[in-house]
Parts: C-alpha cells; sequence; structure tokens
C-alpha cells in the first residue's frame, strides 16, 4: 500500500524525485514509466482482498511445523490451553 502512494499522484513522491534527478525528462513520461508497477500493486491488493489465505498461509505452516518439531499434535491441545498439572 504504500508503493501506491509513493507512486500515484496527488502525492507521488518517487515521481518528484525523479524528476528533481533528472529534470529534462516531463513529469507525464515519469508518470507512463510508473504504471506498470501502479498496476502489479493494485493486482496485488485486490488479489489479497479476495484470497487472503495467500497472506495468511505462513503462519498455519509455521504453526504446524512449530508442532511437529515440539512432536505435539495440532488436535491434542486447543488453542491457547495450558497443559494441567494433576497432584
Amino acid at each position: 500500500m504504500c508503493t501506491i502512494g509513493l507512486i500515484s499522484p496527488p502525492t507521488g513522491m518517487t515521481v518528484f524525485v525523479i524528476q528533481a534527478q533528472h529534470p529534462e525528462i516531463p513529469v507525464m513520461r515519469i508518470y507512463m514509466g510508473t504504471l506498470p508497477f501502479f498496476v502489479a500493486d493494485f493486482v496485488l491488493v485486490a488479489l489479497l482482498i479476495f484470497m487472503p489465505s495467500i497472506a495468511l498461509w505462513y503462519r498455519a505452516f509455521s504453526n504446524s511445523i512449530g508442532a511437529s518439531l515440539r512432536g505435539v499434535s495440532q488436535h491434542a491441545r486447543p488453542f491457547g490451553s495450558r497443559a494441567s498439572i494433576h497432584l
């Protein structure tokens, strides 16, 4: 989301930095050069909205790996429960 703000109008900080370094290049040409990145960012945001499992897969993956390394089945203990002490 930050990238979208850096290349899109009205702020487009990245565009103005490029313009300051190369004043001979018109701003409109720089904006046209950033258009593929802008479109790719919106495709990414759309994918994350419609398929949130893309962003959440690592947590499930790391939980399953951590449980197998500890030798604990994921279904042996409910989420958030602690082992009870029997005296």
